[in-house]
């Protein structure tokens, strides 16, 4: 049986914030716990397992690659970090991989022409969850602002139809 799509975005939303609460308290265990949760229940539920965890994957992929470029340009710093600095910490790795979970259902939500609406959706709440973050502490922005948030908005506007494109190709395609 699947997961109702609003619990889906709830359990994601939990996700972020136990991601940014754990972070900005200098902590990645919080995060990582609450995104094994939820990809744990959401995954068990999943009618189309195969097709969701490669999207997760690919989720995870794109986010440990951005948020690692983020920080070794100096963009932008996280509070709960690995040993390296040259690597995204892992809290920010598993709210990427918790957001792949969200495509699916997300890509039903917008329909028609989802890949443009994503673009625009990217622009906008890509860098307002930066802006969030850093309020409370999980994050900062370290580079110029405009430089930061131009580069978060680019970066989101390109990963978030790239993700909606990828599940969309796989069997069955959301509806």
């Amino acid at each position: 049986m699947a997961t109702s799509p609003w619990l889906i975005f709830a359990g994601y939303q939990a996700v972020w914030l136990a991601c940014a609460l754990g972070a900005a308290a200098g902590s990645n265990l919080p995060g990582i716990a609450a995104s094994l949760a939820f990809l744990a229940v959401t995954m068990l539920r999943s009618p189309h397992l195969r097709s969701d965890t490669i999207t997760v994957l690919a989720s995870g992929t794109v986010g440990l690659i951005a948020e690692s470029l983020l920080k070794s340009t100096g963009l932008v710093g996280y509070d709960a970090t690995w040993p390296t600095v040259a690597v995204a910490p892992p809290w920010i790795v598993g709210l990427w991989l918790a957001f792949g979970m969200t495509m699916a259902p997300t890509a039903r939500l917008l329909g028609d022409r989802r890949n443009l609406k994503a673009v625009l959706l990217g622009l906008v709440f890509g860098p307002l969850a930066y802006l969030a973050g850093d309020r409370l502490g999980a994050l900062e922005i370290t580079g110029s602002p405009i430089a930061s948030y131009a580069s978060l908005a680019a970066l989101w506007a390109l990963a978030f139809p790239i993700l909606l494109s990828l599940r969309a190709r796989l069997p069955p395609p959301p509806q």
